[in-house]
């Protein structure tokens, strides 16, 4: 991941400082669901090169509007500091942000402005999953039986799939959930609530009951069949309720044992006999 290490100062809202904590954690990661977009019009704009000292945005402010208004000549509705270039800058249409996007380095005198999408900084980088699993969640507190509570407990290891609101079972909870990795799942989950100098929590006994490694992916697809007039002729490769491709269900191998030929030589075919007279 991208730790860039950003300096806070230009961010800090006035009669705030800046506090050394010693011993603080390094890392926390928290696993989210995808939010609607609705910052489609905004990019992150940079400006290469730039001063070494810190540069007055009223500077970089006047610079970009220079160079949207009468360079490239497209309407910028707003401006802000950011903290993974020179500023954040809002247009008036979406095709606009994209164009420049696509179409980014722009040289401008003697310096090249770059833009990015919003959310396309320097802090983006790929996760991958390698679990999808089942879960329970024993003896999670009834008041907390929602959709946002169990997203916010299992957010450091996972991210939430189903929830099965089985009212008939209330000493568990059964989610379905994608997991970075199966490792992270813990033993215990912590719930704290509070909202003075005390509070209350509740632990949760948590296990894995079923899991399924990601990763496998459908076949390649297959090449165009050649032109036939009289395609509707061609043999039937699914006879209504019959099987599928010999020896292939879904794409995955019939274990052997299970052969016509094996069932034939074994008498195991009741089943069979079944499905067809």
């Amino acid at each position: 991941m991208a730790y860039n290490h950003i300096d806070p100062s230009p961010f800090i809202p006035r009669g705030f400082e800046h506090v050394e904590v010693l011993g603080r954690a390094t890392m926390v990661q928290v696993i989210g669901g995808r939010p609607p977009p609705c910052n489609e019009d905004m990019a992150i704009v940079a400006i290469d090169p730039m001063p070494l000292q810190q540069a007055p945005f009223a500077n970089i402010r006047e610079v970009l509007g220079e160079f949207f208004r009468d360079h490239i000549r497209v309407r910028v509705i707003d401006m802000q500091p950011c903290p993974f270039g020179q500023a954040y800058v809002r247009f008036d249409r979406i095709s606009d942000r994209d164009v420049l996007v696509d179409s980014s380095p722009h040289q401008f005198g003697d310096v090249f402005v770059y833009l990015a999408k919003h959310n396309r900084g320097p802090n983006h980088t790929m996760v991958q999953y390698n679990h999808e699993c089942w879960l329970i969640l024993i003896g999670f507190p009834l008041d907390y039986w929602t959709r946002p509570h169990i997203e916010s407990a299992i957010s450091a290891f996972g991210k939430l799939e189903v929830w099965e609101q089985d009212l008939n079972h209330l000493s568990r909870v059964l989610i379905k959930a994608r997991v970075l990795d199966i490792t992270l799942v813990p033993k215990w989950i912590v719930i704290s609530e509070g909202d003075g100098m005390q509070g209350e929590t509740w632990i949760v006994q948590h296990e894995v009951v079923h899991r399924t490694m990601l990763g496998n992916v459908p076949q390649d697809e297959d090449p165009i069949p050649a032109h036939d007039d009289n395609v509707d002729q061609q043999p039937f490769d699914f006879l209504g309720f019959d099987q599928m491709a010999p020896e292939h269900v879904f794409g995955m191998p019939i274990p052997d044992n299970l052969q016509m030929g094996q069932m034939l030589k074994t008498g195991a075919c009741g089943q069979m006999i079944m499905l067809i007279s």
